[in-house]
């Protein structure tokens, strides 16, 4: 077992709901802009914030994030766009720019920032 399949062992998890962005358009030519009711993704994840986060991200994405979700790949079934929003124990964040991780087909990190 790797080190990072030993994180998902031992580190505590969080659940996390991917909520996908969406937009249609009225009769009268106005737009609704939103997201999906329905998560597109949930999925038990870590959450690391501070130097933790700051350790796996891109440096140019450090002063933009709030933290960062780690997927296991093998959990990672919907795709993440950066115009998603993400719910971690009732606060809401967005997805900043998901990143497959140098440990390729082992987990997927995906900076996020919180709602101010």
């Amino acid at each position: 077992m790797g080190f990072i399949n030993s994180l998902f062992n031992t580190e505590t998890t969080v659940s996390a709901s991917f909520y996908a962005k969406t937009e249609s358009k009225n009769a009268d030519g106005t737009r609704n802009k939103g997201f999906s009711g329905t998560p597109s993704l949930t999925v038990d994840c870590l959450f690391w914030q501070g130097s933790s986060a700051d350790s796996v991200v891109s440096e140019r994405l450090r002063a933009q994030i709030s933290g960062v979700l780690a997927i296991d790949y093998e959990d990672y079934t919907a795709t993440v766009n950066d115009t998603d929003k993400v719910v971690i124990e009732g606060a809401t964040y967005y997805v900043v720019n998901p990143e497959d991780s140098a440990f390729q087909n082992v987990a997927v990190y995906i900076p996020v920032k919180k709602d101010n």
